[in-house]
């Protein structure tokens, strides 16, 4: 995958997060964020 697909992809997974985020009355802090995030990563590897 070219690393300007991987962007797009980001993208929309940030867009979609945004989205949900208006609608949802869960918020979690930087944190925990990021900590999911790079949970997903290692995942992948």
């Amino acid at each position: 995958m070219r690393d300007s697909e991987q962007a797009e992809i980001i993208e929309t997974k940030l867009d979609e997060a945004d989205k949900a985020a208006v609608v949802s009355d869960v918020r979690y802090s930087a944190d925990e964020v990021f900590k999911r995030v790079r949970e997903r990563i290692e995942h992948l590897s």
